[in-house]
């Protein structure tokens, strides 16, 4: 696999950003493994890190607008309050409970 991609650096270049696991462990195949000068390297990704940055904004976008019609209806301004609440209830609720039966 090394090999395969290695035989190709600008592809690589282009292509890591958008493998997940890849961003940690191409860069430094790039760097040591291929021949692949700064002057190549750095346009080739920052034209793949723009295409990344527009896609990941444009599906969050999208998923946004999705949960805002599914759920835009049940939101009001006392959400986060009852939201910050509940997990107060649940957090005391808990350490009672881990208090009590440590007693045991």
């Amino acid at each position: 696999m090394t090999r395969r991609f290695a035989g190709r650096p600008r592809v690589l270049c282009a292509v890591f950003r958008f493998i997940p696991g890849a961003r940690f462990i191409a860069p430094v195949l790039i760097a040591t493994a291929t021949g692949i000068r700064s002057r190549t390297y750095l346009p080739i990704t920052f034209c793949s890190a723009m295409i990344w940055g527009i896609l990941l904004v444009t599906i969050g976008r999208k998923i946004a607008l999705l949960v805002t019609y599914v759920w835009g209806h049940v939101w009001s301004a006392h959400g986060p309050l009852v939201v910050a609440g509940a997990a107060l209830v649940f957090y005391i609720l808990k350490v009672t409970w881990r208090y009590f039966r440590s007693a045991e």
